[in-house]
């Protein structure tokens, strides 16, 4: 299942589950767990978020639901 989850997006599939979330300007966290829920463990990251203004759109991707999670300046 893929879905919006506040600022992040996340995909779940037969006991793993992945999280894509901004993590200030420019700059992506992923996190991923088989068969448990992120957020259980430590959090590991180096530095803290920073909020940054995000835009999440869903799409349309080889006939399958995309979100595409863009943050920062585009290309």
């Amino acid at each position: 299942m893929l879905k919006q989850s506040g600022n992040a997006i996340v995909w779940s599939y037969d006991g793993e589950t992945l999280r894509a979330e901004p993590w200030g300007d420019a700059s992506v966290r992923v996190r991923a767990v088989k068969m448990g829920k992120i957020g259980q463990a430590p959090d590991w990251a180096l530095l803290p978020s920073e909020n940054t203004e995000i835009d999440i759109t869903e799409t349309e991707y080889e006939g399958l639901k995309a979100l595409c999670l863009k943050n920062g300046k585009s290309a």
